[in-house]
C-alpha cells in the first residue's frame, strides 16, 4: 500500500471502474471513492469538499485490500457523525459517473454492473 498526495493528475484517466460514496455531517461533504485501475491497481480516495487539495490517495495491489480499507474508512465516518447522502458507479476508462443502484464489487475483481 502507498499513499499519494497529487490531486494534480487526473483521477479519472486510467480507471476501469469505480464506486464512490459522498458523506455529510455538520462539518462539511467529503467523497470516499474506490477505484479499480488498468494496471489491476485499486485504489480509495478521500476528498474533502471543503479542500480538495487536501485529497489522499491510498493505493493497494488486489482488491480485497482495498475493500476492507474502504470498511474501515466507512466505519469511522459513521461512527463520527457521518451520513451517506449519495453513492455513484462509474463504467468504462475515463467514464463519467451515473447514479442509480449500483452493483455490489466482486473481491476477485470489481464488478462493476
Amino acid at each position: 500500500m502507498g499513499m499519494i498526495r497529487d490531486t494534480a493528475r487526473s483521477l479519472h484517466a486510467d480507471r476501469v471502474c469505480g464506486h464512490s460514496w459522498l458523506h455529510q455531517s455538520d462539518r462539511g461533504a467529503l467523497t470516499c471513492r474506490l477505484d479499480a485501475r488498468e494496471n489491476r491497481s485499486y485504489e480509495v480516495c478521500v476528498v474533502p469538499h471543503w479542500d480538495p487539495a487536501s485529497a489522499i490517495i491510498e493505493c493497494y495491489d488486489a482488491p480485497a485490500k482495498a475493500l476492507v480499507r474502504h470498511t474501515e474508512i466507512a466505519k469511522w465516518l459513521r461512527a463520527n457523525g457521518w451520513v451517506v447522502i449519495d453513492e455513484i458507479v462509474a463504467k468504462g476508462i475515463g467514464a463519467a459517473p451515473s447514479s442509480g443502484n449500483p452493483s455490489p464489487f466482486s473481491l476477485r475483481g470489481f464488478d462493476c454492473g
